[in-house]
């Protein structure tokens, strides 16, 4: 533990999982960094059947100082939420935790030790994914970031793996509205902002994922790609000749599930089409007929 330790905000947003919440809390009460801040904003529309429970769960942790609850005049979405977080926030870091994951003890006082030490502006942790509530080994429990470029070509973060100074979040104006891939639109911001950036080669959280979201595409993730997208656009010119193809070969693909989705198989195809012109390893090959096989058996999957 340090021995001058600055307040830690955890910023929990929660909507529509008033049951999922306390466990969430309780693993912040044990945390071996103690100087933190917890602040609930509660997305859920007033006088919902969420909001209400949701305020039910929540009355048993208001008598600890450390706790406070936000509650959003209308429902505005993960990315506003913690930006209504951000805002509250009176500690030196912020960081993240979803309403249904969890901390593990050291989580907290390794970042910031992290930070501290290495005197940077972000650190980003691994974590552990959990599906069925079965802990398995993926590649998504590793973050991925380095440069700019990098990140666009091969990045990987979950919200919970980011705690940062406060002050970046400020200078980048927090989270972009977006349904989906707030967590990497954000960290695309924090890198054009030329921060300090660097992992923590440790698994301090453990998310918990949503096979249902996994399999479908949903208008949700249809939308939040689309907003993907233009940031890839916008920061194109980070991106060597190669690394552009490969994040193009990416869209593509991507774009050829989602129009499929939204509008049928031959309108699918005109981004299937553009992907054979990024192609440079066999591997993608493969990924593209793999591609044109689902756009025609499984047009609603994801992938």
């Amino acid at each position: 533990m340090l021995i001058d330790s600055p307040l830690v905000s955890v910023i929990i947003p929660t909507y529509g999982r008033p049951e999922k919440l306390a466990r969430a809390i309780e693993s912040l009460l044990v945390q071996t960094y103690k100087n933190i801040e917890i602040i609930i904003v509660d997305d859920n529309p007033p006088d919902s059947a969420n909001r209400l429970e949701t305020e039910k769960k929540i009355a048993e942790f208001l008598h600890i100082e450390s706790v406070r609850y936000l509650k959003r005049a209308v429902n505005g979405g993960g990315s506003l939420a913690r930006n209504t977080g951000i805002d509250a926030a009176k500690g030196m870091f912020v960081t993240f935790l979803d309403d249904d994951d969890i901390y593990l003890p050291q989580k907290v006082e390794r970042q910031v030790n992290h930070i501290i030490s290495k005197n940077i502006d972000v650190s980003v942790c691994d974590m552990q994914f959990s599906e069925n509530d079965k802990i398995i080994e993926t590649q998504v429990s590793y973050a991925e970031v380095g440069d700019l470029a990098n990140f666009l070509t091969r990045g990987n973060t979950f919200t919970p793996m980011i705690l940062c100074k406060k002050e970046c979040l400020r200078l980048v104006n927090g989270f972009h509205d977006t349904p989906k891939f707030q967590d990497h639109l954000l960290m695309i911001k924090l890198l054009r902002y030329d921060f300090k950036v660097e992992i923590l080669r440790e698994k301090l959280f453990i998310h918990n994922n949503h096979q249902e979201e996994r399999i479908t595409l949903t208008s949700r993730f249809c939308d939040g790609y689309k907003e993907k997208i233009k940031f890839e656009i916008e920061n194109k010119d980070y991106l060597s000749r190669h690394q552009n193809k490969i994040v193009s070969f990416r869209r593509e693909m991507v774009m050829s599930r989602i129009i499929t989705h939204e509008k049928g198989v031959l309108f699918g195809m005109k981004h299937w089409v553009s992907a054979l012109f990024y192609i440079t390893t066999a591997r993608q090959v493969k990924i593209i007929l793999k591609t044109l096989l689902r756009n025609i058996v499984k047009p609603h999957r994801r992938f």
